[in-house]
């Protein structure tokens, strides 16, 4: 993963600070039960202008995700959380795998859906985004 950090500049007499991502897997419970959430934290960036973006298999997620209001710290510092939440047939790690668990009604077709989640960050100090992921098949129960 290749970042491009501008050359530091300052507003108000604040040095930019380019934000720093994590992204958290959905835990084994939440996986057994088929609701997931993923979580993005975008940690310690100046000025309070970044943006999280969800992708699976790097395309825009529309609908499922929240992100927190962005909190600044006593450095004048932000970080902020996003969540993205998917039911067991958008996210499933197992291809398949529990195919006579599911009737075809409840999107079959969907459960192998995303391979790939990715948590985008644009920041005004990254000339191109900062992308995090991880491939669901690697999650496990």
């Amino acid at each position: 993963m290749n970042i491009f950090i501008k050359k530091n500049t300052k507003i108000n007499g604040r040095e930019n600070i380019s934000p720093v991502a994590f992204i958290f897997r959905p835990s084994e419970e939440q996986i057994k039960t088929g609701h997931t959430t993923s979580v993005c934290l975008v940690n310690n960036f100046y000025p309070g202008d970044a943006k999280v973006t969800w992708k699976g298999d790097n395309v825009v997620i529309t609908k499922g995700f929240q992100n927190s209001e962005k909190v600044k710290d006593d450095s004048n510092a932000y970080s902020m959380t996003s969540f993205l939440d998917l039911s067991g047939d958008e996210f499933h790690p197992y291809q398949g795998v529990f195919e006579d668990s599911f009737s075809n009604s409840r999107g079959m077709d969907e459960f192998n859906k995303y391979k790939e989640l990715q948590c985008e960050v644009t920041h005004s100090t990254l000339s191109t985004a900062l992308v995090i992921g991880f491939k669901t098949a690697e999650c496990s129960i």
